[in-house]
Order: structure tokens, then sequence, then C-alpha cells
């Protein structure tokens, strides 16, 4: 049953004399215009024998529905039924506090004119283009404007539910599908969503067409109206916990929405746009156990819990965003800039002696013994030597330590392996008073070489051992 029937009477007869008048028009030869699009549409070969899923790709014609519509506008404007249809809905007070976000240059509510160009926005280029379809239908049927209509009221009552999904590159879990916290699901991909990605003119956006096989899964979300803005975090929360979990260049270029068409309101998305955690398969996949995905799924809820936290927390954000940003580089010289960029945010807080006190306090942090500490010490200067190098215009060159030649390509990945453990390591303690004050932080972690007591101090609250383990591997 609607919430207020006559608002959804008056959303009838708007319909069904708006179709009135666009059926008159094609029946006086107002064609709709037609467009050539690439059309592409994956073929999947399971059978024995075959070479996999391939891509096939076909030119058509695609009918330009919404600028037929939106090319009568005025004339749909004009109708009676439009009339009493906006008056209505500007009178009605839930359909004006749903609008009450909309400010005037004084910060007033928009009101008079003004609102009804913005009711009139998502009642005849959103409500009334979903109902007519695509491929369009310009005949009357109770049961798609019962449906149409009652997404609408749910939109306006701030009840609408939108389901987005996200597909990821670089991923690979077993198990199938991993259901998180904070209405987030891991599953596998499916044909239709393969062909809806791929299946335009646009391609993927910021994916090339032939990575299309590296998608196996996508991140599903379900985000009630009212908390639209928390969609990106959510999906960026995931692929930096599995970043951090397991270096790897997993990642998202684009999110879907669905429904597909034109979603209604001030603000909203269309159906794709891109994503903002790239994948890059030179820095590998990520691949969890069953065993790893349930640790996974444990630190996950964990990490989204400290969010906010972390926000606040500058020199913890300024590291998790290079080390994101040094798995989307291509170039090793570049990883190892940002890893070390964010290794410099984890612990210095100036640039006095920063070579020796940097590796140092890094090697003092993450050494499990002596023997570990000087390793990690070492390494740590070389790296470094190395970053300077680059920085400055000169060519990374290949070092030895204990036997072992590290080349540009070994160095890089090493570097992340030590920044993505002091991320993990940090995030354990985050919650630690002496955390969030960084100069405090890094006294201790000073202090902690000469004195047992701050030693045993900063080794309280310790990484739990599911994350500890899979934060070796």
């Amino acid at each position: 049953m609607p919430r207020d029937k006559q608002l959804r009477d008056l959303c009838e007869s708007f319909v069904k004399e708006s179709l009135e008048l666009l059926r008159a028009q094609l029946a006086a030869g107002g064609g709709i215009g037609k467009r050539v699009v690439l059309q592409r549409k994956v073929i999947w070969q399971d059978t024995p024998g075959s070479t996999g899923t391939s891509l096939q790709t076909n030119l058509v014609l695609k009918l330009l529905t919404g600028s037929f519509i939106f090319e009568r506008i005025d004339s749909l404007e004009k109708l009676t039924s439009a009339n009493r249809l906006l008056e209505y809905a500007e009178s009605d007070e839930t359909v004006r506090k749903h609008y009450d976000h909309l400010v005037s240059h004084e910060g007033k509510p928009v009101r008079g004119s003004q609102l009804q160009n913005w009711i009139g926005r998502d009642l005849f280029l959103t409500f009334f283009r979903r109902y007519v379809g695509e491929p369009p239908d310009f005949s009357f049927d109770i049961a798609r404007f019962e449906r149409e209509y009652s997404e609408m009221e749910d939109y306006l009552y701030g009840r609408f539910v939108y389901t987005y999904f996200a597909p990821v590159a670089c991923l690979n879990l077993e198990g199938g599908s991993v259901e998180l916290v904070s209405g987030l699901t891991i599953r596998r991909i499916n044909q239709e969503e393969i062909n809806l990605i791929f299946g335009d003119d646009l391609g993927f956006l910021s994916s090339p067409v032939r990575d299309f096989t590296l998608f196996k899964d996508v991140i599903e979300c379900r985000v009630e109206q009212s908390r639209f803005g928390e969609l990106t975090g959510r999906i960026e929360s995931v692929i930096t916990a599995l970043r951090l979990l397991k270096q790897s260049g997993v990642g998202i270029s684009s999110i879907i929405q669905e429904p597909p068409q034109l979603v209604y309101g001030f603000g909203m998305m269309s159906q794709t746009w891109p994503g903002t955690m790239t994948h890059n398969i030179l820095a590998g996949y990520c691949i969890l156990s069953a065993e790893e995905v349930n640790i996974f799924k444990e630190f996950h809820t964990k990490f989204l819990g400290l969010r906010e936290h972390i926000s606040k927390m500058e020199y913890i954000s300024l590291a998790l965003r290079r080390y994101n940003s040094a798995l989307d580089e291509t170039q090793f010289d570049d990883k190892i800039i940002d890893f070390m960029i964010a290794l410099e945010a984890l612990f210095s807080s100036d640039a006095r002696e920063l070579r020796y006190r940097l590796s140092l306090r890094v090697a003092s942090f993450l050494g499990e013994d002596d023997k570990e500490k000087e390793e990690i010490l070492e390494f740590m200067k070389k790296a470094y030597d190395a970053r300077s190098e680059i920085v400055h215009g000169g060519i990374f060159k290949p070092f030895r330590l204990d036997g072992k030649l590290y080349d540009v390509n070994q160095t890089s990945h090493r570097l992340g392996e030590v920044t993505r453990l002091s991320l993990l390591k940090s995030i354990e303690y985050i919650a630690r008073p002496e955390f969030a004050n960084h100069d405090a932080f890094l006294d201790l972690l000073d202090k902690s070489l000469i004195s047992n007591g701050a030693k045993e101090e900063l080794q309280k609250g310790a990484a739990d051992e599911p994350t500890r383990a899979i934060g070796a591997s």
C-alpha cells in the first residue's frame, strides 16, 4: 500500500498523460534517435577442450530514449497532471523535508519555483524515465507503475536501499562468498555482471578491456539512502585490509550501481564511476586459503572499527595512503620512494639523522630478537641509500646483504613487507594512548633500546596470534 495515496494517484495521472503525449509524437514522426556504440560480450567456454573465456566486440545501434524524453521536457511540464502533481508535492510535508538539504544563498531551505524545479527533475527526468525503461515501452502497465512508484516513495521517505558492487582484480579466495560486517560481501562475479561491466562503449573506465580475466570476485555493498556517503569508505576498507594482510596488487577499477539506470535524487551517481583503489597485476595476486579467509574477516572487522580513529591520526593515515600508492605504482623505483615515505611517516618527526634513526626504529619495532633487528637495520640503511639515489636523479644500484643480492624488484618487495608489517603492528597498537601522540610513541620506541621497562611497555598489547601468523606469510 502507498504511504501517500493522493501522491500515488497524481503520479499515475501524470504517467498516463505523458505516455499519451509521447505516443502521439512518435505517431507524428518524432522518432527516437540512435547512435552507434561498441557492445562487448564475454563468451564463456567451459566445454572440454575449450580455450577459456573470450571477449566478443560488435557495433550496434543504441536508442537514445533519455534524449528523446529530455527534448520534450517542456511539453511534459505543461501538462495539467504535471502542474497538479508539482503543486501537491511542494505542499506535502514529507516531500519538502526530503529536499531541505538544498539551501539558498541565505542558508534557508529552497522553496517555490526552485523547489518545484528539483522535484520536477526527480519526477520527470528520473521516475518517468525509469518507468519507460530500456528498450522503451510507452504503454501503461499497472504492475510496472506500482513497482517504480514504490521505489520512488521509498526514496522520498529515506528508505531506499542501493546495491553496489565493485569488481575486484588480482584476488583469489578459497571457499566462495565471504560475509563481512557493515553490509559487505565478497562473492564470485557472474556472467551478467561481467557483460554489464565490459558491455558498453566506455569499457571498464580505468581498466583496460584486455584485463577482464583478472576479475573473479566482486565486493557487494547494500547502502541505505541516508548513509550513501559511507559507500566508498566501506569498499576501500576491504581493499586496504586485504593489502595489509598480504602485499599484492588487489584493487578495484569501478563501482557499479544497481538499479542500473539513473538513480533518484540530487547528488546521486550514474551507473558506473571510477573506483579509488586501482589494481596492479605486477604487484601480484592476493591468495587467501580458507583458514586465512577467517583471519581476514576478523581483521577487517577490527580495521573497519578503527577507521575513524585512524583518520584522526595523521601519521598513520599518511603511511596508509603512501603504502596503497606504492602498490598502485608500476615502476619499482617509484614503489621504493612511496614505501620509504610511509615508513618516514610512521617512524620520524623530523629530518635530523633520518637514515640511521629511521632504520634503528624500524628494526627495534619489528625485530623479534637481536639477530633479526640487526638484519632489518642493515637492510633499511641500504634501502634508504637506494631511495636517496633515486630521488636525486640517480639509478638504483643493486646491493648485497648476508650473501643475497638485492635488485630493484627484490628491494621494492622487501621494503613493501617492512612497511606492511609496520602498519599492521601499528594498527594493532592504535588504541593505546601513546599512539595518539606521535612524538610520545617515538620517544617510547627510542627508550626501549636502552630501558627494559620501556621495552616491556612497548610490547604490551602485541598483535594477536592469528593476525601475526598471516602478517608473516
